[in-house]
């Protein structure tokens, strides 16, 4: 599955684009849009590799950690990106026959959209009452000592 329209269309929402080019400085000091844009280009890589695992599981590493830090500024675009991609990458290591760890993942996904229901999110809440018909027993149970032991 291609996501990058979907990525891209968080990175290209009105008013999102500043008018400076994303830096690897500007990212450090906590620059949304940098962020934002790293983790896109990031997971461009990812796509553009997906034939090669080696590749592939760094690009993955490197995407999933500025939308870390992207989501942690808090706008509910960037948790939704980081949502997204856990669950890809979730999909990708129980594709490479790593259930364990796609469960993790799958699971750290499931909490953050939790998190945005509780922010009332009603897209999320509705998502994350069907993902009950979906996801495995131990994806809940997971997600449950994910909270708990953060």
């Amino acid at each position: 599955m291609n996501a990058w329209p979907i990525l891209d269309g968080v990175l290209r929402a009105p008013g999102i684009i500043p008018t400076d080019p994303p830096t690897l400085e500007a990212a450090a000091r906590g620059d949304a849009h940098s962020l934002r844009s790293f983790a896109n280009a990031a997971y461009r890589f990812v796509e553009a590799n997906e034939n090669d695992p080696d590749i592939a599981v760094i690009a993955y590493a490197e995407a999933l950690t500025f939308a870390r830090l992207a989501a942690a500024l808090g706008e509910h675009r960037d948790r939704e990106t980081l949502m997204f991609l856990l669950s890809r990458f979730a999909g990708w290591q129980q594709d490479h026959g790593r259930d364990d760890l796609g469960t993790r993942f799958e699971a750290a996904s499931l909490n953050v959209a939790s998190d945005l229901a509780d922010d009332g999110r009603e897209d999320m809440a509705e998502m994350v009452s069907r993902a009950g018909g979906v996801l495995s027993p131990e994806t809940f149970e997971e997600a449950k000592r994910q909270r708990e032991h953060p």
